[in-house]
């Protein structure tokens, strides 16, 4: 609880968190609404079936001035929770009418139960649940047991990067570790999770500040660094990861990436995902080692042999002064394929993808057209049912020259 406190709101200091005692009262059959407690003796009532009436009168002994009873049964669709209220008998003239008559600590066991437990209302509060297989689901999706135990590695949280570390602590995995050296900038507003209270600060540091408020039971971990310097540093903050991501986009970054997962003893898989100008088509490759490799499907500068579209004219464009490079393209676009990679990750945690497979989104081809593009050939060989676009195609990750050869 104070982990979850401390994600959600960070600027209250540990010292001044304060807990209550409160009881769960769990029942045989849920009440009907004629039967829910509208008195403090109602409530006692229902403790007393439950066998747990000690407990109340033990809360009612400590009591501030309200004590939360938390009522729960189980339904055909899973637990059902309600809460119900006890208030303090309020102050009458400066007197306190829980102890009236006697001095505070010499209070009679029956007359505090009278007292607290008698004719006066208690009030009716609902409950709003937000512990991860609720908001995962809704008790309902059974992946959650296996992505909550789950660690995974985001590297690079630009624009494909920080929207997958989102969709995956939304879905469920229980543990990032964001790595990334870059600052964020106004120029990356417009396609990513984080918004101009951002701007000049590390991405690694504000994603895992949003993901923390927005989901303050997952874990985040970051590194505000280079990543060949985590994944050569002697701490080895990657050694204990169930999975990675790669967004990194850069090849001398990613083939040391490679290089690492070849010699780890442990084998786990790496999720490689990236756009193509103007996000009209993305990739997300799984490796998971013995064998596989991410340059099985690269030349020797990092190219992919296969690409799925063709451009006329040079796509990168640059901006003013500083001549920062940068694809042109916008958030709903890339929206299908960073959850293409978010999906395919999903898929690698769950044991439900093999290894060196190659997914690919394919924009409308109206879309591709309209922008200056065409498909190239190596795709109009291998997926001639795919070419209206709107799609996603499933390949096994290796030379395309291989397949035409075939």
């Amino acid at each position: 609880m104070r982990d979850w406190l401390r994600n959600f709101a960070p600027a209250i200091p540990a010292a001044e968190l304060r807990f209550n005692s409160g009881l769960l009262v769990w029942m045989d059959v849920v009440p009907l609404p004629p039967e829910y407690p509208s008195s403090a003796k109602d409530v006692y009532d229902i403790a007393a079936r439950a066998g747990v009436a000690a407990h109340l009168d033990e809360l009612a002994r400590e009591m501030r001035q309200r004590l939360i009873v938390m009522l729960g049964a189980s339904t055909e669709n899973g637990p059902a929770l309600a809460t119900t209220v006890v208030n303090r008998p309020k102050l009458v003239r400066g007197s306190d009418p829980l102890i009236a008559g006697f001095r505070p600590s010499r209070v009679p066991e029956n007359v505090l139960h009278a007292r607290v437990f008698g004719g006066n209302a208690a009030d009716r509060t609902s409950v709003e649940r937000v512990d991860p297989t609720w908001v995962h689901g809704r008790d309902r999706d059974p992946r959650i047991l296996t992505l909550r135990g789950a660690t995974v590695a985001v590297l690079g949280c630009g624009s494909v990067g920080g929207p997958v570390a989102m969709t995956l602590a939304r879905a469920g995995v229980g543990k990032l570790i964001l790595v990334d050296k870059q600052t964020f900038t106004g120029a990356n507003v417009g396609r990513h999770p984080l918004g101009v209270g951002s701007i000049g600060a590390a991405k690694t540091i504000e994603l895992a500040k949003r993901i923390r408020s927005d989901l303050p039971h997952v874990e985040v971990g970051f590194h505000n660094a280079l990543v060949q310097n985590v994944l050569l540093g002697g701490d080895g903050p990657l050694a204990g990861v169930d999975l990675i991501v790669s967004a990194l986009g850069d090849w001398p970054s990613e083939s040391l990436l490679d290089e690492w997962q070849a010699v780890q003893t442990r084998r786990f898989p790496i999720v490689y995902g990236w756009a193509e100008p103007h996000a009209a088509a993305g990739h997300a490759i799984i490796v998971s080692g013995g064998g596989d490799r991410l340059r099985d499907g690269l030349d020797a500068t990092g190219s992919p042999h296969l690409v799925a579209t063709r451009w006329a004219q040079e796509t990168r464009r640059y901006e003013p002064a500083c001549g920062a490079a940068f694809d042109p393209y916008g958030p709903v676009e890339l929206g299908f394929i960073t959850s293409m990679v978010a999906q395919t990750a999903l898929d690698a945690l769950l044991g439900e993808v093999a290894s060196a497979t190659h997914r690919i989104w394919l924009a409308r081809r109206a879309f591709v057209e309209a922008a200056g593009g065409t498909w190239s050939e190596e795709l109009r060989a291998i997926a001639p049912q795919a070419l209206d676009g709107a799609t996603m195609i499933e390949r096994r990750w290796s030379p395309a020259v291989k397949e035409l050869a075939a």
